[in-house]
C-alpha cells in the first residue's frame, strides 16, 4: 500500500477497534466501506488470518518491514490496540512530511528543468555557432565531452558499488556509518532513542522481563536492529551484566535512554517512564525532519544560482575571446 493508503487503513483500523469491533470482523467491513481501493488487500488478510496466520504476518507483504516487526511485537504482549494508534499516528506525521517535501521541491525543480534546457541550448546552438563563426575546430570539444562521459560512468559505477557494499553490511555497521555523518547523527540517535523506548515501554507494561524481551527481539529478521539488540542482551544476560552497563557501551544508543534502567524501579514502572519519553522522543524526531526540509530550498537554491552564473560564463567568456581575436 501507499503510504497515504496506510495511514487512512490504520486509522480506520484505530477508530473500530476503539468501536468495539473485533480485529477481522473492522477488516471485514473496511473492505465494504472502501472495496475500491481496499477490498482486494483485506479479502487476502482475512484469507490468511482465516488459515492461521497472525495479523503481522497477514499484513507483511502490503506495509514497511519496520511497521511489520513493531505489529508483530504488539501482537506478542498483548497491546495491538494502542500499537496501531501510535502506528496510525506516525504515519499521518510522514504523510504530512511527504507533502512538504514535494511542495518545496516544485519550484526548484521546474527551475532546475529550465536552467538544464538552456544549457542544452547554449552547449549544442549558441556555442557551435560562435565556434563556426570563429572558425575553430570542435575536436578539443569533443575529446573534452567523451572524457567528462567516462567520469560519469566511473562516478555511476563507484556509486553502485558503495550502496551493493552498504547494503550487506551488519545494521551495527551500518549504523556506525551513518553516525559519521553530520547531519545524520542527531537524527539517528533521536530515531533510534524513540524506537526502542516505545518498543520497550510496551513489552515491560505487559509484565515481559528483559530475558523474555531478548527472545522476542531474536524472533524478529536479522536486517531489524531490534535482532542484534536482543543478541546483546541474552548474551550480557548469561554473563550476569547490568542491562545499563553494556547499554552504555553501543554508541548508537542514547546516553539518556540507559538512564531509566538505572532508577531501581519495577518493570511496569520502567515501562511507563519510557512511554512518557518515547513521546517527547518523537516530538523531537519531528522537528529535526522539519529543520532538514527547511534547508533544503536555500540549498536548492544556492545550486541553481551557481548553475546560472556557470552558464553565464559559458556564455560570455567565448564572446569576449572572439571579440579579443577580432581586434
Amino acid at each position: 500500500m501507499k503510504l497515504k493508503e496506510q495511514v487512512i487503513f490504520f486509522e480506520l483500523i484505530n477508530d473500530l477497534l476503539h468501536a468495539g469491533f473485533q480485529l477481522q470482523n473492522a477488516l471485514v467491513f473496511i473492505g465494504q466501506v472502501d472495496a475500491k481501493r481496499y477490498k482486494t488487500v483485506v479479502n487476502v488478510m482475512v484469507q490468511r488470518m482465516v488459515n492461521g496466520q497472525s495479523f503481522a504476518m497477514s499484513i507483511k507483504p502490503f506495509i514497511e518491514a519496520e511497521i511489520s516487526w513493531q505489529i508483530e511485537l504488539a501482537e506478542a504482549h498483548g497491546s495491538l490496540p494502542a500499537t496501531i494508534a501510535i502506528l496510525a499516528q506516525n504515519l499521518q506525521q510522514r504523510l504530512a512530511q511527504q507533502c512538504k517535501l514535494r511542495q518545496l521541491m516544485q519550484y526548484p525543480m521546474v527551475l532546475i528543468g529550465l536552467l538544464v534546457a538552456v544549457g542544452i541550448f547554449l552547449r549544442f546552438y549558441f556555442i557551435e555557432q560562435l565556434m563556426h563563426l570563429k572558425g575553430t575546430n570542435n575536436s578539443g570539444q569533443i575529446v573534452n565531452l567523451s572524457s567528462i562521459g567516462i567520469l560519469l560512468i566511473f562516478g555511476a559505477i563507484s556509486c553502485l558499488l558503495v550502496y551493493w557494499w552498504f547494503r550487506h553490511l551488519s545494521v551495527p555497521n551500518k549504523l556506525m556509518i551513518c553516525l559519521k555523518i553530520p547531519l545524520l547523527k542527531s537524527l539517528l540517535k533521536e530515531q533510534v532513542s524513540y524506537q526502542l523506548s516505545f518498543t520497550f515501554a510496551l513489552l515491560l507494561q505487559a509484565g515481559h522481563s528483559y530475558q523474555e524481551i531478548s527472545q522476542l527481539f531474536l524472533k524478529l529478521p536479522q536486517k531489524s536492529m531490534l535482532h542484534h539488540l536482543g543478541g546483546m542482551i541474552a548474551k550480557s544476560s548469561h554473563a550476569g551484566e547490568n542491562i545499563t552497563t553494556y547499554m552504555r557501551e553501543i554508541p548508537y544508543i542514547p546516553v539518556e535512554f540507559t538512564l531509566f534502567f538505572s532508577r531501581g524501579k519495577t518493570n511496569v514502572e520502567v515501562g511507563n517512564d519510557l512511554l512518557a519519553y518515547s513521546k517527547i522522543c518523537f516530538q523531537k524526531v519531528i522537528r529535526r525532519y522539519e529543520r532538514l526540509l527547511a534547508m533544503i530550498q536555500p540549498v536548492m537554491f544556492i545550486t541553481i544560482a551557481m548553475g546560472i552564473v556557470s552558464m553565464y560564463a559559458a556564455m560570455l567568456l567565448p564572446m569576449y575571446k572572439m571579440i579579443g581575436d577580432l581586434r
